[in-house]
């Protein structure tokens, strides 16, 4: 039987300070760059370049071997406008005939439920928002009235 290889494996570093915060496969690497393996743009299914979360470190002709994402991968700090989806787990397993394991923290599901429950009254104060019947968030403009007659 042949040895077997190791495949290369990419370094993946980071947007904030260039650190490296995993290894990938180079599939995986040449996706996230939106590149095929000759070096040439990757195109999706409609025809359209695909949209790279990376950018290659290493020269085109040299073996892939460094990336670079373009953003941060996660968020600086969480923010308490959004709904999560361990919030949203949390939520389910308060509902009767859910039994809770011993890891689950009984803090955590008051929290989510909580959240949920008035999420209509406290929501994402960035954006316009539709909840529970009501618009938040909308900007009224005046508009002149030579806008509106355009019959």
């Amino acid at each position: 039987m042949a040895p077997h290889r190791n495949r290369l494996r990419v370094r993946v570093r980071s947007f904030v300070d260039k650190h490296v915060l995993r290894f990938v496969a180079e599939g995986e690497a040449r996706d996230m760059i939106a590149e095929n393996a000759d070096g040439s743009e990757r195109c999706g299914e409609d025809g359209k370049p695909l949209e790279a979360c990376a950018v290659r470190l290493t020269r085109l002709k040299a073996p892939l071997t460094d990336i670079r994402l373009l953003a941060p991968e996660r968020q600086e700090r969480r923010t308490t406008a959004t709904i999560t989806r361990s919030e949203t787990e949390n939520n389910a397993f308060v509902h009767e005939g859910v039994r809770l394991g011993p890891l689950d923290s009984i803090r955590a599901l008051d929290s989510a439920t909580s959240k949920v429950e008035l999420w209509p009254e406290i929501h994402d104060d960035r954006n316009v928002v539709i909840s529970a019947g009501k618009a938040h968030g909308v900007i009224v403009a005046d508009i002149p009235e030579s806008y509106l007659n355009f019959a």
